[in-house]
């Protein structure tokens, strides 16, 4: 296999829940490679470093392995390496997030 689409990958990854919500976030500018936004269709490859913005955070995926169809939990480590987890809120203080994580954890 040379490539799969882009949103296919990022739905059997299960970084999204359906593979149409991986589709709305690649027309909305929300998944980029290098520094172009990716169209639904376009093919990624082994080593291909993506950028996602989900939820407010900025994660830097390396494809690692390429599938087209959904996989299991345990599968995903081998498949996808996150690199780098930030926020895109103005503080970014390390404790500050672990403060806000204990306190939603409590209320739970």
């Amino acid at each position: 296999m040379d490539g799969v689409r882009v949103d296919k990958w990022l739905w059997s990854i299960r970084l999204f829940k359906s593979r149409t919500i991986a589709t709305d976030a690649c027309k909305a500018a929300k998944v980029k490679l290098a520094e172009s936004y990716l169209k639904p269709s376009h093919d990624i490859k082994v080593g291909d470093l993506l950028i996602v913005f989900k939820e407010g955070f900025r994660l830097q995926i390396k494809v690692k392995d390429l599938l087209e169809k959904e996989s299991a939990p345990p599968w995903r480590k081998t498949i996808m390496k996150i690199l780098l987890l930030r926020t895109n809120s103005i503080n970014t203080n390390p404790g500050s997030l672990v403060k806000e994580q204990q306190k939603s954890e409590i209320k739970a």
